[in-house]
């Protein structure tokens, strides 16, 4: 579901997938961003999630009391379980990601595919690269990880 009445005023704070120095503030309800460096960052809580920037755009996954938003610069959208689709195809040496929502494609976007470097012996593709470790997620497992529950 493509989300148009965005509800959430204050910003959020979003750790970058795979450049551990960088911290992302995040405004759910216009879709502006500022990256810092981590050393910048204030003393606000993280949310659960995680972005990262691609060319000119920044795409992340953030939890809500609906369940995880995917988000595409000021495009966002809910992934309610069942209800949408996300796979990484190589084509000539890059990746495109796409996302489908109730059948019907929503977006793709083209990425030069993550390099190994500096990384430790056990890591996977999938640790490196974060539209494939979206793709790869049980659906189930991410849907309750990323909806944040009541405290009551």
């Amino acid at each position: 579901m493509v989300i148009k009445e965005k509800r959430t005023v204050s910003p959020i704070y979003i750790e970058n997938f795979d450049k551990h120095e960088f911290i992302c503030e995040y405004h759910p309800i216009t879709g502006r961003y500022t990256e810092r460096l981590r050393d910048e960052f204030s003393n606000n809580e993280l949310a659960t999630g995680y972005y990262v920037k691609v060319n000119d755009s920044v795409f992340g996954v953030f939890a809500t009391s609906k369940g995880p938003v995917l988000f595409r610069n000021d495009s966002q959208f809910l992934l309610e379980q069942g209800k949408y689709h996300v796979n990484v195809i190589e084509r000539l040496g890059k990746r495109i990601f796409c996302l489908a929502i109730d059948g019907k494609g929503i977006f793709e976007t083209e990425y030069e595919k993550p390099k190994y470097v500096n990384y430790d012996a056990w890591s996977d593709e999938k640790v490196v690269d974060f539209f494939l470790w979206l793709s790869q997620k049980d659906q189930n497992k991410f849907h309750d990880y990323y909806t944040i529950k009541n405290s009551n």
